[in-house]
């Protein structure tokens, strides 16, 4: 008998394709990504979105919790505009702030912008377009790679074996596990 964890990640495989794109020749240049999987802007929006795990060191998520996008879309342009809150976990102080996503067609690349942050060019990894996607940047800072993976879920906590099937998938790509550190999304403690 196949388990569900397999079955899962070998569904995940079947959505995304298997074709890969190395971003270029930099530091970056050692993630070989899967090209972002088909689908429109519009299947991301009108929902709730929870981060529930990141591997990017450089953004204070390990002081923050309760991390949440409301997306939703400029209609005809595929533009995505997005409401983020978040509460800090150690003076409970809640923050909201907009960014965008500019998405140049179906490919699911996109233009992240928000204020203070640099503009980056993100892809989206995979998605089912109802309960979860997995979105990816990275920029070459002189001879490091910065990059960003965040995973999110239509759902504050996650099913494991889903969780588990995706930090498979993107270890096959060099993107480790150990690297990623789930993000606060406790009912009790973000009051969901």
């Amino acid at each position: 008998m196949i388990s569900s964890a397999i079955k899962l990640s070998v569904a995940i495989l079947l959505l995304s394709g298997l074709s890969e794109q190395s971003l270029n020749t930099g530091p970056c240049s050692n993630y070989t990504v899967p090209v972002a999987r088909s689908f429109t802007p519009e299947s991301l929006c009108l929902k709730t979105w929870y981060l529930i795990s990141t591997d990017d060191e450089g953004l204070p998520y390990h002081l923050s919790g309760c991390i949440k996008f409301f997306h939703t879309v400029f209609l005809g342009t595929g533009n995505v505009e997005t409401v983020e809150t978040a509460k800090n976990l150690e003076t409970n102080e809640r923050t909201v702030s907009i960014s965008s996503m500019k998405f140049s067609g179906t490919d699911g690349t996109y233009v992240y912008t928000t204020e203070g942050v640099p503009s980056q060019d993100t892809k989206i990894l995979l998605t089912d377009t109802k309960t979860y996607y997995v979105e990816f940047s990275c920029a070459d800072e002189g001879s490091e790679a910065n990059c960003y993976v965040g995973i999110f879920s239509s759902a504050p906590i996650m099913d494991t074996v889903k969780l588990d099937a995706i930090h498979n998938y993107l270890e096959a790509y060099n993107i480790k596990r150990s690297n990623f550190r789930m993000v606060e999304q406790s009912p009790t403690i973000c009051g969901l």
